[in-house]
């Protein structure tokens, strides 16, 4: 009997070197010989390291940053933190429904506030009775810093939605989706925006064509002069119907100026002013009139399986400006996070923080932090409930949906992914055949051109520690 079991311990510890040895071999191609690449594998059942290649060099972690920034917030927001926006007056309302003060929104760094959600502030207020506020409409913007932009983006990512600017108050994403459609033949096309911001001026300069001909279409923003001008141009056939997104300048301008009219299409009349407070100031004998809230939960599942970057430079700013009682801002955000890193007994001077989101091509972390993030997540039974269900699945949603379809990998890895220039990264979680949960990281960076080679070899690790029975 003990020499079938040795046998069979054999066979496991046999198998589990084949395994990776598996990945030793992915790796021995030329295409290493020019592209760098990092991976940690850790059993977090058995607490202990299974496989490990340059996992302490630093690389730019692209989208993984998503995962820092994640932790932190479980971490010092808390599992139940609601993300709440807020609606106050510094007056009175009387029996005529009139308001005697101010009506002040007050954001709170909400990435996911949407056209229902004002539509929900609105009813709000029509349930208080208000017919006319006798005073101005107030954005309170002193809760963050007047940085729409970090400092390390790229210019050339304007005017793309995935490089929104930053505010306290996100509408949509902070962007404009732009529907050409076509109209009659050598005549401008339709253009629809949603949300429909009325204050955006349209350049339209496109024309319809016959449905033989082919679409060249060229929607933007004229981002050089810093303006939201929407321009449009080249052809649309008549068999097409094309929609952009764009990213918006001062996004809280017209988010306010959105606000201001859907109040006078629920029949309340501003007799003051629209105007944006910056000022470290309590409004005095505020009242609570409205409140629109979403759960962390539901904040970091978009982050993490759309890679919603502006959720995670928002997240950054409100650490700040929570940990801190201060104005939000990258700087005091990063101090959020690099105390979170002490706390896991690493030195954050060994790594470079920039942002939330990943996009700033001058993050640089390694494996092994993001190993160490992962285990600390799974030691919380709550915590983990929420980052687990935020991350891609593979072969079923998020930016994983078409990776590892019909593999061991599939509906078992869940990871985050992450893409820049040059760079492609992939960590998560993964349970092994033996039902073993696993926690890895893989970097790849310094690649040209070949991003499909590096999606191709984290795809073949995953299904090599899918298939591990030990």
């Amino acid at each position: 009997m003990k020499k079938i079991i040795i046998i069979i311990v054999l066979w496991q510890v046999l198998f589990s070197q084949g395994s990776f040895k598996k990945i030793d071999s992915l790796l021995n191609i030329d295409f290493f010989n020019y592209t760098n690449i990092g991976i940690c594998v850790y059993d977090l059942d058995n607490n202990k390291t299974l496989y490990q290649k340059n996992s302490k060099l630093l690389f730019r972690p692209a989208s993984n940053q998503k995962i820092i920034t994640s932790a932190t917030a479980l971490d010092y927001l808390g599992p139940n933190y609601n993300f709440e926006t807020k609606i106050f007056s510094n007056g009175n309302i009387n029996n005529d429904g009139i308001l005697q003060g101010d009506l002040i929104i007050q954001p709170g760094f909400d990435p996911i506030l949407n056209i229902n959600d004002i539509d929900n502030l609105i009813s709000q207020l029509v349930n208080k009775k208000i017919k006319k506020i006798n005073g101005d409409l107030i954005l309170d913007l002193s809760n963050i810093d007047t940085l729409e932009w970090n400092r390390d983006w790229t210019w050339d990512d304007e005017p793309n939605d995935y490089a929104a600017h930053i505010s306290s108050i996100a509408l949509e994403e902070n962007c404009v989706n732009v529907k050409v459609v076509p109209s009659l033949i050598g005549k401008n096309p339709y253009i629809i925006l949603y949300p429909d911001y009325q204050n955006l001026n349209v350049n339209n300069n496109a024309i319809t064509v016959d449905s033989s001909e082919k679409s060249d279409l060229i929607i933007t923003r004229d981002w050089y002069y810093r303006n939201n001008t929407i321009i449009i141009k080249g052809k649309i056939s008549l068999k097409d119907k094309i929609t952009e997104t764009v990213n918006l300048e001062n996004p809280y301008k017209s988010i306010l100026i959105y606000f201001y009219r859907k109040l006078l299409a629920n029949g309340i009349i501003l007799n003051g002013e629209i105007n944006v407070s910056r000022e470290n100031k309590t409004f005095k004998n505020k009242e609570l009139l409205a409140n629109i809230s979403h759960n962390i939960k539901d904040v970091l599942k978009k982050f993490n399986k759309e890679s919603y970057n502006l959720a995670g430079e928002m997240i950054l700013r409100l650490l700040g400006h929570k940990m801190f009682d201060t104005t939000g801002s990258s700087e005091f955000g990063v101090k959020v996070v690099k105390n979170y890193i002490k706390k896991l007994n690493l030195n954050p001077d060994n790594y470079q923080i920039i942002d939330g989101s990943g996009l700033a091509p001058t993050n640089y972390i390694n494996n092994e932090l993001i190993i160490e993030i992962l285990k600390d997540i799974y030691k919380n039974k709550q915590k983990f409930e929420i980052f687990y269900n935020s991350l891609p699945i593979a072969g079923v949603d998020g930016t994983l949906s078409r990776r590892m379809k019909n593999t061991d990998a599939m509906n078992n890895v869940r990871a985050k992914t992450g893409t820049i220039n040059g760079v492609s990264s992939l960590s998560g979680y993964v349970k092994n055949k033996k039902g073993n949960m696993l926690a890895f990281s893989i970097f790849t960076q310094n690649h040209v051109n070949n991003l499909t080679m590096c999606k191709k070899i984290q795809d073949e690790i995953c299904i090599i520690l899918s298939q591990i029975n030990e």
